[in-house]
């Protein structure tokens, strides 16, 4: 209402923001700005001048705010995949350990060298980081435009695979993963608890956001690659849980922990076209 005072609103901003500073160091801009006042101002004229330079401000750094908080949501979840390589590479290179027969898991189990540094720099933080990214972006006021399936794939990757992963760091193995052993800890219980669901769900949630990007028709090529990934690591997890006593089960693990990471990152950056936009 008090905007009708100086005339259009939409005019009055634009010409406001182009000329802010003269505005407010020069008094006959006021004058020129505020036309159908013969080139004089009032004191509510300048008040409402300030006022539309404040909003402006104020937009100028909401947006500068979300276009930060928008990076960090889509680099975190390539940190946390950067994390979970680093981690499973140092892991690898303890003695006694062999990276081609032996779980990640039984990098960091009790006992082992590194275990320690492993879970608490390493798998801990980076299953904290891919939930972040996923839940965050699942849950976001501006995800409520999506579909319920890319939705709930998304808050699925985020709690079956970034939520458990941090927590299997929690829960360690036994010894070797309790693998020959008649009783197991309570530990290792919840952590074979855990890892058996990360991966019989965690592909399943891949396929279910692809399912759902592929009715956005908003990134069909990005939709169709999440789909493929869905399918592959649902090939690639059920390969490894039909070979967990051979001697290349630790390559087979891998192979699947590859195909949930590639998408981390390619949904870090194709997925910003479709969510982070909005």
């Amino acid at each position: 209402m008090c905007l009708d005072l100086i005339g259009n609103k939409n005019e009055s901003l634009q010409y406001f923001i182009h000329n802010k500073h003269s505005l407010i160091e020069k008094k006959a801009d006021v004058g020129i700005y505020v036309k159908g006042r013969n080139n004089s101002y009032s004191i509510l004229e300048l008040w409402i001048s300030l006022c539309i330079f404040i909003k402006e401000i104020k937009r100028l750094n909401d947006l500068n705010y979300a276009t930060n908080n928008r990076s960090f949501l889509q680099y975190s979840g390539i940190l946390g995949v950067l994390l979970f390589i680093a981690a499973t590479y140092i892991g690898g290179m303890q003695a006694g350990y062999h990276q081609n027969s032996q779980y990640i898991s039984e990098s960091y189990a009790k006992g082992m060298e590194y275990g320690p540094l492993l879970r608490y720099l390493g798998f801990i933080p980076s299953g904290l980081l891919i939930a972040f990214f996923y839940l965050r972006s699942g849950l976001r006021k501006s995800s409520s435009s999506l579909n319920s399936s890319v939705r709930y794939g998304l808050i699925g990757v985020g709690v079956f695979y970034g939520l458990f992963t941090a927590l299997a760091g929690v829960f360690i193995c036994d010894e070797d993963c309790a693998r020959y052993a008649d009783t197991q800890s309570v530990s290792q219980l919840i952590h074979n608890f855990l890892g058996g669901i990360t991966y019989l769900l965690t592909p399943f949630s891949i396929l279910l956001t692809g399912i759902g990007l592929l009715k956005e028709k908003s990134n069909i090529p990005f939709a169709r690659y999440t789909v493929v990934s869905g399918l592959l690591s649902i090939a690639l997890v059920v390969f490894f849980f039909l070979n967990l006593d051979s001697p290349m089960t630790g390559i087979y693990q891998r192979l699947a922990e590859a195909s949930f990471l590639m998408w981390i990152v390619l949904c870090s950056v194709g997925f910003r076209k479709i969510l982070i936009s909005n």
